[in-house]
């Protein structure tokens, strides 16, 4: 007897994570909530639920297209 177990959930990052297709390749990106103490560190990339993929450079926020955004 064999059995095999079916996830039904979609989302396979860790809770405080967002799946993002990168390059045809699925990766966790860590989701930006406002008010939260990020630890810019690991990182500079970030789901925010507005503005999609978001990006620190130099202190300002980014777009996916490289348009500067303000997030409040």
């Amino acid at each position: 007897m064999s059995l095999t177990l079916i996830s039904c959930n979609e989302d396979r990052c860790d809770d405080g994570y967002k799946p993002y297709n990168s390059s045809g390749h699925e990766i966790c990106i860590p989701e930006y909530i406002n008010g939260l103490n990020h630890n810019f560190e690991l990182g500079n990339q970030y789901i925010h639920p507005e503005f999609g993929l978001i990006t620190l450079e130099n202190g300002t926020w980014k777009n996916e297209n490289n348009m500067t955004i303000t997030i409040q």
